[in-house]
């Protein structure tokens, strides 16, 4: 499916809609292991530190290393506090900020959750809709009390 769109084409809001509404996060590390030169030689992807910067119940925005072998469709397998889930790429863009020019900002849908890593994510989504509700901004809370 990735053969059909241009990573950098304007259209791909609307190719793939928002499913549900995201929400801001403090910075929530994760790892995730997309395409690398080591799966090539070794089979196997290296690991790689995310940051979670948006959380929604079908998705998540991450800030992670450009990646030239990343493209939209694909497929990457995704670690969060002990949990793991497959998630697709949907939307991929350069971070725009001066100190963080190695970055991007990558939209993901969950493809495939294990349920402990369901449950984790409703439980933060949860929280967030009650802070949001309630007025409070979600970077306001320390990320202890989201877990």
């Amino acid at each position: 499916m990735n053969k059909f769109f241009d990573k950098h084409d304007a259209r791909l809001p609307d190719v793939f809609p928002r499913l549900a509404e995201r929400y801001p996060t403090p910075p929530l590390p994760a790892i995730w292991f997309p395409p690398s030169r080591r799966k090539a030689l070794t089979g196997r992807a290296a690991p790689v530190e995310v940051q979670i910067t948006e959380i929604s119940m079908t998705g998540l925005m991450i800030e992670a290393p450009s990646s030239k072998k990343l493209t939209i469709g694909m497929r990457v397998k995704f670690e969060f506090h002990g949990t793991d889930a497959i998630v697709e790429v949907h939307n991929m863009r350069p971070k725009e900020h001066p100190d963080m020019k190695g970055d991007q900002l990558i939209g993901v849908s969950f493809f495939k959750m294990s349920d402990e890593f369901e449950a984790l994510t409703t439980d933060i989504v949860y929280k967030l809709q009650c802070a949001n509700r309630a007025g409070h901004s979600a970077t306001s809370y320390p990320e202890g009390r989201m877990r």
